[in-house]
């Protein structure tokens, strides 16, 4: 989940793995930031103050093997969503792997549910938006319907 945060509020995740981005919701022509561990997302951390922004591997790491690396990546875009997908890409080319558009192509990924796994966080309120509707079933198409 995206939040509005300041150098002095942002939280880290205390996961590792989550990108830091930097972009103005009231004007989407406007170029945007992504921050993010390249290799290793969930070796990563980040911390910040007033003054200053930092990332590194995680305090917790007992030993790092000689010769490991980490690296990390800092994306542009113009826009928000052009911006996450332009991420995205350089993610998928360092990897070596393509971006497909297959996400409607099989019955799992083309109907509309949800899924829970054991340690996820989800959650079954639909939030306070009536016209958005009163349960899953009037709630999920419309969400669908924003993101084709």
């Amino acid at each position: 989940k995206m939040e509005a945060c300041t150098l002095n509020s942002f939280k880290e995740s205390h996961q590792g793995g989550a990108p830091l981005i930097i972009y103005d919701d009231t004007d989407s022509s406007l170029p945007m930031l992504v921050f993010s561990a390249l290799n290793y997302p969930k070796a990563h951390h980040m911390a910040s103050s007033g003054s200053f922004f930092g990332a590194g591997v995680k305090a917790t790491v007992e030993v790092i093997p000689a010769g490991w690396s980490q690296k990390f990546l800092l994306s542009a875009g113009t826009g928000i969503n052009a911006g996450m997908m332009s991420w995205g890409d350089r993610l998928l080319k360092f990897t070596g792997k393509l971006r497909v558009n297959n996400m409607y192509r099989d019955d799992v990924h083309g109907s509309i549910g949800f899924w829970t796994d054991n340690g996820g966080y989800y959650h079954y309120a639909i939030g306070n938006n009536k016209t958005l509707g009163s349960n899953y079933e009037e709630v999920l198409p419309k969400v669908k319907a924003y993101h084709d």
